[in-house]
């Protein structure tokens, strides 16, 4: 048996994680009090800082232009900006940077670009560690009782308002552990908020769409400087090409230090230079503080409460500089209107016949049909539909890229795929297809399934802004709508029932981005019937007797998420009076919890599988996947596999052979290979030995973006 060698902690390959030394779990930062926060006296600073500088807003650069819309793809070129000559000394001499800089005309021409893109001038964001989360950093600032400013700087109060909403927000891009290379990583982002494939940066700038961000990543290893310059400057290439600011901060700590020399903070004195961009001297600010702002009773990493004053007072006097800077712009009464989302884009109308492909699946039992998508910043691009045979490790294309796979038939010898907003039948070897419409709803991660008997298909489709609930007939080719004209369809939920379709009330703002709401349920004779109360994300058993799914009321909010970790097991007709709840063994580790996110029935109906996250809400990182098989007669015996495995990562599914012996579970995550790339991980299971056969290097699978499958089933092939 093929040993498995990569594991998820391992996962940022070495110098992605070799910064997290700083901000170790068990020595979070404390929170400063409420009575003690606002501006740094002189008691506290040793000296007085200048006051908030007033800012003459300089023009624009000769020649330049405001980009109507946002940038999706890294110039090929990075222009070469230097410093303005009166606002800073060079890079060398950095340590003479003054508290809070000077804004030049480079700055402003970026913010420019930002308002013209319709990016928010009240919102800004924090990209950070454990030094700058909620609590530690700015925050006090929306809380009117939280803060007290010196009658000297009471202008200060008006940058407060202005901002208001931003200095207290969990923003996804400041977590504990956070360093340079891993605010870039699909791999770390929010799941609950970010896309698939959305790194953490992309997706604040989505959610919150700040005008300026303030980077304050520490770091407590010298010996990665330069793979940490790498990082932050594609952290400002990215945020200069959403137009939004980048603003930087020194270093106070000594963890820096390499030899008694300071390393990161000339690396960001000189990248501030480089693009001309506002740097606010933290370092220079917190020399007065006792041991210069660095907490001796701990790791010469982390700072005082003073020092947390201090640094996030400096950073509000920036925020103050910028926006009198900015303040000979036009003003503006909220943000300009963004364009409404939209799917990505596709090819042309689907061709009328697709290749003929191998025979590699033709009644073969090992074989698994996905449908396979990468990821770049949140914007899916479907890569085609594959079969995949699973006593080779071959695999072979049925549909090109821009297809995305829904459903296979009972049989089968048939695909439902669509490619964009048509809705296509593929024959499984290639061939003609049918086209049951070009108006289908593809936001979601299902909005199609073949119903059990092989001869109807439920699907949504769309009308006039409006999403529609439609059953297809394929011996007439016809299709009838079941909506009713209040419904708003948004996904579908597979079952063997022949008599109504459950579905997902709810509505997407943009591709595998939606807001559920309700399950409901639709006869085929268009009636409503009874809705599942109480209910999220329900799988049926194959007998359609009974189903699993999680019950919000078992929610729980936790930090800057929730998890829910219970299983519940109903009869569909019965409902709360057969209850089961199968309730898994604690998670361990520093503000880990578990997480529930995916499970299975087995052919039989006899068995569930259920897969746990142990997942960290300190560095949003999954930390180990358990996958558990639980037997669902009288006895619910509970068994455990892959333990020795350590699996870890995102988008978990699992699909179980047409025989029950065997499960394949699929899972994004990462390899070195031998750079640091994105891969699907299949695993397959078998259950009576728990043996397992892994395909973690099938080089279709690996990719330099973050690659998922969407869809995937094993059915009962049949010639």
């Amino acid at each position: 048996m093929k040993k498995l060698t990569f594991i998820f902690n391992g996962l940022i390959i070495g110098f992605l994680l070799a910064g997290l030394a700083g901000c170790q779990p068990n020595q979070p930062t404390s929170a400063p009090t409420a009575a003690n926060s606002g501006n740094p006296t002189m008691a506290q600073a040793g000296e007085t800082l200048p006051a908030a500088a007033t800012v003459t807003a300089e023009s624009p650069l000769p020649g330049a232009t405001l980009s109507p819309t946002r940038i999706k793809q890294a110039a090929t070129t990075r222009p070469n900006y230097t410093a303005t000559p009166v606002t800073r000394l060079p890079p060398d001499q950095w340590q003479k940077w003054p508290y809070v800089p000077t804004i030049s005309a480079r700055a402003i021409e970026i913010y420019k670009n930002g308002l013209a893109m319709g990016n928010d001038p009240h919102s800004f964001s924090i990209a950070g560690d454990c030094q700058s989360i909620v609590g530690a950093f700015l925050s006090d600032y929306d809380n009117p009782y939280g803060y007290n400013l010196d009658p000297a700087y009471n202008d200060l109060r008006d940058t407060v308002d202005y901002f208001k909403g931003s200095f207290g927000r969990d923003d996804v891009t400041r977590r504990g552990g956070f360093t340079a290379a891993t605010i870039l990583s699909p791999l770390l982002a929010d799941q609950k908020l970010c896309k698939p494939g959305e790194s953490p940066l992309t997706c604040e700038f989505r959610i919150h769409n700040p005008s300026i961000l303030m980077i304050t990543l520490e770091v407590g290893n010298p010996q990665i400087a330069a793979h940490y310059e790498l990082y932050l400057r594609q952290i400002i290439d990215k945020s200069i090409e959403h137009g939004v600011l980048p603003v930087l901060a020194t270093k106070a700590d000594v963890a820096e230090l390499g030899n008694g020399v300071h390393v990161m903070n000339p690396i960001i004195a000189k990248l501030a230079y480089e693009y001309d961009l506002p740097l606010w001297n933290f370092w220079r600010s917190a020399q007065p503080l006792d041991n210069h702002g660095i907490d001796a009773t701990r790791d010469g990493f982390h700072i005082t409460k003073d020092a947390q004053r201090l640094k996030s007072f400096v950073a509000l006097q920036t925020l103050d500089a910028i926006r009198r800077a900015v303040s000979a712009l036009p003003a503006t009464d909220g943000v300009a209107s963004r364009a409404s989302a939209s799917p990505t884009p596709v090819p042309p109308a689907a061709q009328a016949i697709l290749p003929t492909t191998s025979p590699l699946c033709d009644n073969n039992p090992d074989c698994v049909a996905f449908g396979l998508a990468e990821n770049l910043d949140g914007d899916p691009q479907y890569m085609g539909v594959y079969w995949f045979d699973l006593s080779t490790g071959k695999m072979v294309q049925v549909a090109p890229a821009g297809y995305n796979l829904q459903s296979v038939a009972p049989d089968g010898k048939s695909l439902l795929a669509n490619l964009g907003s048509q809705l296509l039948i593929i024959p499984r070897r290639g061939g003609s297809l049918v086209k049951i419409s070009d108006q289908f709803f593809n936001f979601s991660k299902q909005s199609a399934f073949w119903m059990a008997d092989g001869k109807s298909i439920a699907w949504i489709g769309k009308d006039k802004g409006k999403t529609i609930l439609e059953i297809y007939d394929v011996a007439s080719a016809s299709s009838k709508a079941l909506s009713s004209t209040d419904d708003r369809p948004m996904a579908l939920f597979a079952s063997p029932d022949l008599q109504g379709i459950y579905w997902q009330e709810g509505a997407c703002s943009a591709l595998e981005v939606c807001s559920p709401e309700h399950v409901r349920y639709t006869g085929l004779d268009g009636k409503p019937g009874q809705s599942l109360d109480n209910v999220l994300d329900p799988v049926f058993s194959p007998d359609g007797k009974s189903f699993a799914f999680m019950d919000p009321m078992y929610d729980i909010a936790y930090l800057n998420g929730s998890y829910n970790d219970k299983q519940i097991i109903e009869n569909i007709q019965a409902r709360l009076p057969s209850r089961r709840m199968i309730v898994f063994k604690a998670a361990e580790g520093y503000e880990v919890r578990n997480r529930l996110v995916n499970y299975s029935w087995s052919p039989d109906n006899a068995r569930l599988m259920s897969i746990i996250d142990d997942h960290s809400f300190y560095d949003e990182t999954s930390k180990m996947l358990h996958i558990y098989v639980t037997d669902m007669t009288s006895s619910m015996q509970q068994v455990e596999y892959f333990k020795d495995k350590r699996l870890a990562g995102r988008a978990p599914q699992t699909a179980w052979s047409p025989d029950g012996k065997r499960v394949l579970l699929t899972l994004a995550d990462g390899v070195k290979n031998p750079n640091f790339n994105y891969r699907v991980n299949l695993q397959l299971l078998n259950l009576a030995s728990g043996e397992v056969t892994p395909f973690d290097q099938v080089a279709r699978l690996i990719s330099s973006n973050y690659i998922y499958i969407t869809n995937i089933y094993w059915p009962a092939l049949k010639p």
